[in-house]
């Protein structure tokens, strides 16, 4: 009959466990009493050392850029009979989800002619990730040792009871002081989440933050072929944001660059929206990839000289628009869909103290002050310069003006295309086709009935009718 005392001592890097005595059978002989010599008649258990570890004992890797690993330090003491054992021996380390009984967590790590002195010996459990990716994903766990001595003879005797997994001094370092060790290493695969934080009742999942110049609160890399990310961010809530970037400071919220210079972008995304109170965007290449058929691109050179936007088709890289840092827009066909004239910025003047100028108007040259605008009220008058913009349901289309001139003011007045103007039917009805004029009702228009008196006064042609009264007609705006 053989009996066999296991002293475990376990530091580990990604756990640690209790020290214990355990007592095993042989399964080829009968149950050991407690009075058989050699033997203790109740079970032992000795707790490691608690509490931080030096760096010296955490110092398992050849340098500061090594990662931790999956592996972790497996030492105790194996006695036969009382006496320690001497010589090597085979050792078969499992996990499990529970004390007894259970499932069994990942593979079989079995270790071969270990050494042993004294009983004492020492081995690195879970060095190639035997026990798996998601082993340790914070649910409980427990570790069952089998041994046989010596070395390829006999069964193996499996020693009990299963020693449970605790937390070790890292996950105590990082619990306690809510920080990473200097260059901590998460690695695996086969679980689409590696690492997952979450945040709830208005708490930061993540924070990142440098205190010194050059430093990088947050730095992250995708690296090799194919499609990767090294950052994904992505809301189920309509007013989320999938990435929140804010600077208070004199500094950039954000910031991005791409290498080589004909990579894809630096950001890129469906639905993206950058903006900012002073300077919304800045970068060397920004790209909207809603389907890979237009790039943007702000500053190439990134220096702030010759900036320029400019939108490009994607096949051929052709320009498609751009804006130069003096404000010159460039494009083949400028298509405005929000209202459908031609107008500048005046200043305009009532007629009379108690009418206020309004879209719809007709406005003349005011004489008494250049560069500006009065609302008519003279038939067939030579100095008719327009229509307000913005009458009815139809909005201005484009606007000129030059700021802090006498080309600049409070209103849109249409030079040319389809606007709604004020009409007064009493000095005839309108017909669509009609010539209109400037009448007698200030800032209305009338139908042409004396055409030599309307040349140089009229506005336009009618392009919807009015039999009586006054309302809104549709002028197509031609000066002549």
């Amino acid at each position: 009959m053989k009996k066999w005392i296991l002293l475990a001592i376990v530091c580990l890097l990604g756990m640690v466990m209790v020290a214990a005595v355990v007592v095993a059978q042989d399964g080829n002989n009968p149950t050991p009493t407690a009075q058989e010599p050699g033997y203790a008649d109740e079970q032992i258990v000795e707790p490691i050392q608690d509490g931080p570890v030096s760096s010296e004992q955490l110092a398992l890797a050849s340098g500061p850029e090594a990662a931790v690993g999956t592996g972790f330090s497996y030492q105790g003491r194996i006695e036969d009979g009382g006496s320690p054992v001497n010589g090597n021996c085979d050792f078969q380390f499992t996990l499990w989800e529970a004390g007894s009984g259970g499932t069994q967590v990942g593979n079989v790590d079995a270790q071969t002619n270990v050494h042993v002195s004294e009983g004492l010996f020492s081995v690195i459990v879970n060095s190639s990730n035997q026990f798996g990716g998601n082993a340790f994903n914070g649910q409980a766990r427990w570790l069952q040792v089998a041994v046989r001595c010596p070395a390829g003879s006999g069964s193996y005797a499996t020693l009990t009871p299963r020693e449970r997994v605790t937390a070790a001094p890292y996950a105590r370092y990082s619990a306690e002081a809510r920080t990473l060790s200097p260059n901590a290493l998460i690695s695996g695969a086969g679980s689409p989440d590696l690492f997952k934080v979450l945040a709830t009742s208005g708490q930061r999942a993540i924070v990142g933050q440098s205190n010194v110049n050059g430093g990088q609160a947050i730095h992250a890399a995708a690296r090799g072929g194919g499609k990767n990310y090294a950052v994904y961010a992505f809301t189920g809530s309509s007013q989320g944001y999938g990435g929140y970037f804010r600077n208070t400071s004199n500094g950039t919220a954000l910031y991005a660059s791409s290498t080589p210079s004909d990579a894809n972008g630096s950001i890129w995304g469906k639905d993206l929206v950058l903006g900012g109170p002073v300077g919304t965007i800045h970068g060397s290449s920004i790209v909207n990839v809603t389907n890979r058929d237009f790039t943007v691109h702000l500053d190439e050179n990134g220096d702030d000289s010759n900036s320029y936007f400019r939108v490009y088709r994607g096949k051929d890289n052709h320009v498609l628009f751009q804006v130069t840092e003096d404000g010159i827009s460039q494009a083949k066909v400028l298509r405005i869909t929000g209202g459908s004239d031609l107008s500048e910025a005046f200043d305009v003047s009532a007629a009379k103290e108690a009418l206020e100028p309004e879209a719809g108007m007709i406005v003349s040259i005011d004489a008494q002050n250049p560069g500006k605008l009065v609302v008519s009220e003279a038939a067939y008058d030579r100095t008719v310069a327009g229509v307000i913009s913005g009458a009815g349901d139809v909005e201005t289309g484009m606007l000129m003006g030059h700021d802090g001139t006498l080309a600049d003011g409070e209103y849109p007045v249409a030079l040319t295309g389809r606007v709604y103007v004020w009409a007064d039917a009493s000095y005839g009805a309108i017909q669509p086709g009609d010539l209109l004029t400037t009448s007698n009702t200030p800032g209305h228009a009338m139908k042409v009935t004396d055409h030599n008196r309307a040349q140089g006064a009229i506005l336009g042609k009618a392009m919807t009718e009015l039999d009586e009264g006054q309302s809104l007609v549709l002028v197509l705006v031609t000066l002549q």
